[in-house]
């Protein structure tokens, strides 16, 4: 059962005029997913809510043949018109609902981002995510962390109602590693990573809250260097890297 925090009508309305372009080379993600997808022979892979296609692009810059599932309208045929016209290898890139899509194979590579943690159910949602792996191959999830006591505090603050579109039980990679773990995945990276960032949705803000904002914005490039990185507590992401068992 799909028990998504939100509308589709909602993130349709958002990706209505979003560009497509490659993440750009400063994205704190795309320096995570560089590290590990160095330790990872190139294969398939499957992007699981793919939309606008930014990560993909960074995969097929890598080589990896290129597939991806949305419910965005534009992700079939654009995202994969664009892709191909980067030069890329694209395999099946789909505007379908990840839980009852039925792809022709299995990938060497499946990775999302941003995506488990707007399901209350964000168990089936992870499941559903392995089932899409080959033998083999491997699995990379990451979400934001609007759970450890600093992030969560300023993001109720000044961002409560992006907040509410995300299930923060969820942002928990040690509930991630025993959900994997039942399913004989061995993992090899779990935990919060990157130096303190903080980003916003969009909504009415007050007087008090666009201050704060704007003062927790100028102190950043201090408190990246002050506090402490790959920290539950002031990390901006989290993350987890498992490889499914050959048989």
């Amino acid at each position: 059962m799909n028990s998504n925090l939100h509308s589709q009508e909602f993130w349709d309305q958002g990706y209505s005029d979003l560009k497509l372009e490659e993440v750009s080379e400063k994205d704190q993600i795309r320096h995570w997913l560089k590290h590990w997808l160095a330790t990872i022979p190139v294969g398939s892979c499957l992007e699981i809510g793919c939309f606008p296609g930014r990560y993909l692009a960074f995969f097929g810059r890598l080589g990896f043949e290129l597939n991806g599932v949305d419910l965005t309208p534009r992700t079939e045929p654009e995202v994969a018109n664009w892709l191909r016209s980067e030069g890329y290898s694209v395999g099946q890139v789909a505007y379908h609902d990840f839980f009852t899509w039925a792809p022709n194979k299995k990938f060497d590579v499946v990775y999302s981002n941003g995506f488990i943690e707007h399901f209350s159910n964000w168990q089936d949602a992870l499941r559903r995510h392995t089932e899409f792996v080959a033998p083999g191959g491997y699995l990379l999830v990451t979400a934001p962390n609007f759970k450890g006591t600093f992030q969560k505090f300023f993001h109720w603050l000044v961002d409560k109602e992006n907040m509410d579109r995300h299930y923060l039980p969820s942002m928990d990679p040690d509930l991630w590693v025993a959900e994997l773990q039942k399913d004989g995945f061995e993992i090899l990276h779990s935990g919060f990573f990157e130096r303190f960032d903080f980003w916003v949705g969009v909504q009415n803000r007050n007087l008090f809250q666009k201050l704060i904002f704007w003062t927790l914005r100028a102190l950043i490039p201090v408190l990246k260097w002050i506090l402490p990185k790959n920290s539950y507590q002031f990390s901006p992401y989290c993350g987890v890297v498992a490889r499914k068992p050959v048989s």
